[in-house]
């Protein structure tokens, strides 16, 4: 009767300390892979709202370069991305489109590189309006 076996509760300091490496090795990976996704993620919503507006400027350069050739340049007339640049952007895009953009997004135009950029959540988009393409897309 005194030779019962001694039950044997919970877990040795080693098991739990392989434990506890492992779920560490684990996560270290998963975080990783997690941010990684997180930010391609980021990008590639950033490169579609891109071309979303520039697709919604140039259908309203296209729509307003046969109503308005000699005229003052204001929202409602724009037909080139170089009169784009004199306006509020915003104020064109919701002019353009009905909807207004957050105000988290800001767009700007450099006239001397052609350049429409876009900047939102931390991801900058540089789109080249005279060959029509997305140069670079950076997190700030």
């Amino acid at each position: 009767m005194n030779l019962k076996k001694k039950l044997k509760r919970g877990f040795s300091l080693v098991e739990m300390l392989v434990v506890v490496a492992i779920i560490g090795v684990l996560s270290t990976v998963l975080y990783t892979s997690y941010t990684k996704y997180v930010s391609q993620s980021k990008k590639a919503v950033a490169k579609a709202e891109t071309l979303e507006i520039v697709e919604v400027f140039q259908t309203a350069m296209v729509d307003h370069s046969s109503k308005y050739k000699d005229e003052e340049v204001t929202v409602d007339t724009y037909t080139t991305f170089s009169e784009l640049a004199e306006l509020d952007l915003k104020e064109a895009y919701t002019e353009a489109t009905g909807n207004t953009l957050p105000t988290n997004i800001t767009l700007t135009y450099d006239d001397s590189t052609k350049n429409l950029v876009y900047t939102n959540n931390g991801i900058k988009v540089t789109y080249n309006s005279t060959s029509n393409s997305i140069t670079s897309i950076e997190e700030l």
